[in-house]
């Protein structure tokens, strides 16, 4: 789920926008993030609930990822207002 995150977001940061599909491309990739964090939190809660990791780590594990999505989710918030040009185009 990490290296899926974090392939994600540089697969995301190499693409220079300069049409729809590279607009389109960039977000579907800043969602794949999201996702593959939200996937994170909830296996981080699974194996705390069946007792794999205590109290503190699990709130350390699931803080740093949640952080993270938050980031990915401003970031994404922000590049569909910047890409609108790009993804409002009708071919």
């Amino acid at each position: 789920m990490c290296v899926g995150a974090h392939t994600s977001i540089i697969r995301a940061n190499a693409i220079r926008v300069e049409c729809k599909e590279d607009a389109d491309k960039r977000l579907l990739l800043e969602k794949e993030a999201i996702g593959y964090l939200d996937a994170m939190i909830s296996l981080i809660d699974i194996i705390h609930v069946i007792g794999m990791i205590s109290d503190d780590r699990c709130d350390f594990w699931t803080k740093l990822a949640t952080d993270t999505q938050n980031l990915a989710k401003a970031w994404l918030k922000s590049n569909r207002q910047e890409y609108k040009q790009y993804t409002q185009q009708h071919d």
